[in-house]
């Protein structure tokens, strides 16, 4: 039992760094006029995803386009021109990927919403599970002791 405790508490800094990758995206109409779909990448702690990889998808999966965030974590897609449903991808080539939804339909275009604001939420629930794998040794000991 106090290895189990032990392992825990060793692997406690890995489980709590963590983090997501957010995409949001917008329309523009840049000075050329075409219309191209700007993707913002950017960690939840608001660190911006450099040099990830964006892409349209189709609704069948197919790349429709594809582009490499700044460093500022936009990146510039053309817009698609057919009607359908196309998915909008970001990973950092690694382990954080995100996508939102992109809907084209009779000239218009609707976009996923921006996500929440929900880090307060997280923080809490991040705090609640470390202070229940920290109290986990304690209580380990404490039923030990009563053997």
């Amino acid at each position: 039992m106090m290895r189990v405790a032990l392992l825990m508490v060793l692997l406690l800094p890995l489980m709590a760094s963590a983090h997501g990758l957010v995409i949001e995206a917008s329309l523009i109409v840049p000075d050329e006029g075409a219309t191209v779909v700007r993707a913002t990448v950017y960690f939840d702690d608001d660190t911006p995803l450099i040099a990830g990889r964006v892409r349209i998808l189709d609704s069948a999966g197919a790349v429709v386009s594809e582009a490499t965030t700044n460093d500022k974590g936009i990146a510039e897609l053309p817009r698609p021109i057919e009607a359908g449903l196309y998915k909008i991808v970001a990973d950092d080539g690694g382990s954080h990927a995100a996508s939102t939804r992109l809907v084209i339909s009779n000239g218009k275009v609707e976009l996923d919403p921006p996500p929440e604001n929900d880090k307060e939420l997280l923080t809490a629930a991040g705090l609640g599970i470390i202070s229940l794998l920290a109290g986990l040794p304690w209580l380990i000991l404490k039923k030990n002791r009563k053997r």
